[in-house]
């Protein structure tokens, strides 16, 4: 008479083939991973600090991988089109996203009718880097400390005008904590972009601005601008003159900024894995160190799980700080 097997015990053991199978076709993979170029979208336009640091990226992976990795510029709705993009494309490996703390950080809350869920959308693959915010003055304005700006400030009588590289952007929002926390009533004066908030402050048009150390750095060697602050947890290795806002007295106004790389959610997880290994490596150099340094960037190397975990947690920080200052694009 033949012995029947328990349905059950069919079940289980289609379930432990299938798993086979399934870590099988996953070896495959990032064994075979890449066999074509790869597309790098940066959602903004060529030049800034993010995007150097990316197409620096871009360029080094492509020799790690041995298929080329090109940096794609997709600039619009504050980073939302290109982020988008990656969104939507083809989860093989073969399209990948830089985000960033305005991309992943703010605009979830900032934008009310995004075209994709920003958690839900998105494999993180890892952390590329942090910076700093600086806090730059005109010269005409009298002050050399913190300390002494705030007096100077709550002075002004209503005429303080605080200039940002656009409403809702991380110099935007850190802006508003410092106000909240130093007592200050400002007008927001918002630019489209940081060139042309640091110039307003440089002219005296505006008294305050928040910037990115490449830019400030070399204002500051010319005199242009004094940098009383940047907003990191520790000093700036290119400005170590500079203190920090916490050694200033304003510690609830640290931020960091950030990059990372992205990929389309459903990404299998042996090419993300083949890809944090490329990435990590490049930023282990000594080369990538000191070229990150020069845009003001520390590389910083982690696993998927961490820069998801950091993305996560910035969401809600930068949730609470647009609700502070009521900023709005939609």
């Amino acid at each position: 008479m033949t012995r029947q097997i328990p349905k059950r015990l069919n079940i289980a053991s289609g379930f432990c083939l299938l798993m086979g199978l399934g870590a099988a076709t996953q070896a495959a993979l990032a064994q075979t991973f890449p066999q074509r170029t790869i597309r790098l979208v940066i959602p903004f336009a060529a030049g800034g600090s993010s995007d150097l640091a990316a197409r620096l990226i871009a360029q080094r992976m492509g020799d790690v991988l041995g298929q080329g990795v090109i940096a794609d510029n997709r600039a619009g709705g504050g980073g939302t089109l290109g982020s988008d993009i990656v969104a939507h494309a083809a989860p093989d490996g073969y399209t990948l996203g830089l985000a960033t703390t305005g991309t992943l950080g703010i605009n979830p809350a900032l934008y009310h009718a995004l075209p994709y869920d920003p958690t839900r959308a998105f494999d993180p693959v890892g952390q590329i880097s942090t910076g700093a915010l600086t806090f730059v003055i005109g010269t005409a304005v009298p002050a050399r400390t913190m300390a002494e700006f705030v007096t100077w400030a709550r002075g002004m009588n209503g005429r303080l005008n605080m200039a940002s590289s656009g409403s809702g952007t991380p110099p935007h929002l850190v802006g508003v904590l410092f106000n909240q926390l130093a007592g200050l009533q400002a007008t927001h004066v918002p630019f489209k972009g940081g060139a042309p908030s640091l110039a307003a402050t440089i002219a005296g048009e505006t008294h305050y601005d928040l910037d990115v150390v490449p830019t400030s750095l070399q204002q500051m060697k010319a005199g242009r601008i004094r940098v009383l602050a940047v907003t990191t947890p520790t000093r700036s290795a290119v400005m170590p003159d500079v203190p920090t806002m916490a050694e200033a007295g304003f510690a609830g106004a640290s931020a960091t900024v950030w990059n990372g790389l992205i990929a389309p959610a459903g990404t299998p997880p042996a090419i993300i894995a083949t890809l944090n290994r490329a990435l990590n490596g490049v930023l282990a150099t000594g080369e990538m160190r000191q070229r990150f340094a020069d845009l003001g960037l520390e590389p910083v190397a982690t696993t998927p799980a961490a820069f998801g975990d950091l993305v996560r947690e910035e969401m809600t920080r930068w949730a609470a700080l647009v609700k502070q200052s009521g900023a709005t694009v939609d």
